[in-house]
């Protein structure tokens, strides 16, 4: 005779992210016992029923993750009535729980996971969202990454006082590149979106002493974008957000 594990059962062997209830005998076990043996258990602890219709949507990283080796920022759309989200990120698109590499609950709508990433790879992430009185909800769609280290990610000896202006602009306006070398130096400069793509190379050539570069942003989406400074094999990055 065939066994079929019940899927809405919460004490069932199944692997159902929708359990829904206990038969009437496991409920008369476990009242016995709350009565019997832990009666101070009992009081009014009845969640707040608030359904949660919308499903968590991922932001970044999609594509790439710059410099994402050490750690990865993930970021993600609130959810109304949402009190909580659990994350979960994977080594294959079908989320098989033998190549989870993480996992986190989180009441944020952004979290930083490190120590887990190879350069290399493709990984998937996702997240559900929920809250006490309302947990039979949607993971979200999934998307992947790969994350792509960076030489000297954040600072490079040569170049000093690199700064962006600004770094958070409507598209149209025009971003300043700022920095200074103390000595003749070949600098590249390039433009990239979260996919990954090159979008343009805003500069290349030698410099020395102080440089300000300017870079349109005219036909560019609302998103985040990537500056990559590159001197003599070490690349530097550097965000910004247009809107």
């Amino acid at each position: 005779m065939d066994f079929r594990s019940d899927g809405g059962n919460f004490m069932s062997y199944a692997n159902d992210a929708c359990n829904m209830y206990f038969t009437p005998e496991q409920a008369g076990a476990m009242r016995a016992n709350l009565i019997d043996q832990k009666p101070g258990h009992l009081y009014n602890q009845d969640p707040e029923n608030t359904p949660i219709s919308v499903t968590p949507a991922e932001l970044e990283p999609i594509g790439f993750a710059v410099g994402g080796i050490q750690a990865v920022d993930f970021k993600w759309t609130s959810v109304p009535n949402a009190t909580t989200y659990y994350f979960e990120a994977n080594r294959l698109p079908n989320f098989n729980p033998t190549f989870k590499v993480a996992e986190m609950i989180t009441s944020d709508t952004a979290i930083n996971i490190p120590d887990v990433w190879q350069e290399g790879f493709t990984y998937y992430w996702r997240v559900r969202a929920y809250n006490p009185g309302y947990t039979c909800t949607s993971n979200s769609a999934g998307v992947s990454f790969e994350p792509v280290g960076f030489i000297n990610t954040n600072n490079i000896d040569e170049l000093k006082n690199v700064q962006i202006i600004p770094n958070f602009l409507s598209t149209g306006n025009m971003v300043q590149i700022q920095f200074e070398t103390e000595r003749n130096l070949p600098v590249n400069i390039d433009l990239f979106n979260l996919a990954g793509q090159q979008l343009k190379n805003i500069y290349q050539g030698q410099t020395n002493g102080f440089q300000s570069i300017e870079i349109e942003t005219n036909g560019l989406e609302a998103g985040m974008y990537f500056i990559t400074i590159e001197v003599e094999g070490s690349i530097m990055y550097r965000k910004i957000v247009i809107y």
